[in-house]
């Protein structure tokens, strides 16, 4: 299945440009001219919205797939409540190894607040090298940074240990399904609620502790960064979509570049108003699930 690439993200209809950006990047710099199936995780994404996504794409062999959330998560599901501002989406990617084909043995996940520079293809040659995921290291490098894993001593983890930032993610989904990852993370997470501050990537973090391959820091560079060849460029804490967006300029053009081949071509910054009204609903809804587990 490594003749086809298959990348998997997630947006709401408020992200639904950066989505456009995202996949219109992907599709410019392919020039290897892989073919790719992107399955979209869809939090409620209008369909006139969709249409425009799936319009954009320009090639016959670059499918655009949506998958609803409410499909994606298992019935019954019990997802935690940590004190994180993110949105129940953000644990979506946890289940991505059963919403892709049984028979694919790589996926590629991106947040959707992400653009690619370089062809994809590199990437997804790269391989896994026997571990069952590849990351790049976070803006905490290690679990014992204020912004890692806060009870790395006690979980007994040496305190140089590598921690990677889940944004972007190259994984095996056969042998996730075999090991329970998702399971794993989900109880990690749970166990440790007081001191997940991250949702998923604290138990992602913790499970594969020393047990994923570090790839190049050009792979996942962080929009406060000055390298000037990144490879994929992720636009952390304020988008570029906002007036608020202080970070790398120049990446900031990258992104319109791309979204300028899309029907948001004439789109112009906007307040980031919304945006930090979903984070304090977001929180807020956290913390009445919170109070009435614990009543």
């Amino acid at each position: 299945m490594d003749n086809k690439i298959t990348i998997v993200t997630t947006s709401d209809n408020h992200y639904v440009i950066l989505l456009a950006a995202l996949i219109k990047s992907i599709e410019v710099t392919n020039t290897s001219r892989m073919p790719i199936d992107i399955y979209v995780i869809d939090d409620n994404i209008h369909s006139i919205n969709k249409e425009r996504i799936t319009s954009a794409v320009q090639r016959d062999d670059i499918k655009v797939i949506w998958k609803d959330i409410n499909t994606v998560f298992e019935p019954g599901i019990k997802l935690p409540t940590d004190k994180s501002v993110f949105p129940k989406n953000t644990y979506a990617r946890l289940f991505i190894p059963y919403i892709v084909a049984p028979e694919v043995e790589k996926v590629l996940y991106l947040d959707v607040d992400m653009v690619l520079i370089r062809d994809v293809a590199d990437l997804w040659n790269e391989g896994l090298d026997g571990q069952m995921i590849a990351g790049v290291r976070d803006r905490a490098p290690i679990v014992s940074h204020w912004m890692g894993i806060i009870n790395y001593k006690e979980l007994g983890l040496d305190p140089e240990t590598k921690y990677y930032n889940a944004g972007l993610m190259l994984l095996n989904p056969i042998e996730w399904r075999k090991n329970n990852i998702t399971d794993k993370v989900l109880t990690c997470i749970n166990d440790n609620i007081a001191y997940t501050h991250y949702g998923d990537q604290y138990g992602l973090n913790v499970v594969f502790a020393n047990q994923w391959k570090e790839l190049d820091p050009r792979w996942n560079c962080f929009a406060d960064s000055t390298i000037e060849d990144p490879f994929l460029i992720h636009f952390i804490v304020t988008k570029p979509i906002y007036t608020s967006y202080s970070f790398n300029e120049e990446y900031k053009k990258r992104f319109y570049e791309f979204l300028k081949l899309t029907s948001w071509k004439d789109y112009k910054p906007q307040k980031d108003t919304v945006e930090s009204f979903k984070q304090f609903k977001n929180k807020v809804v956290r913390r009445i699930i919170r109070f009435f587990k614990k009543s």
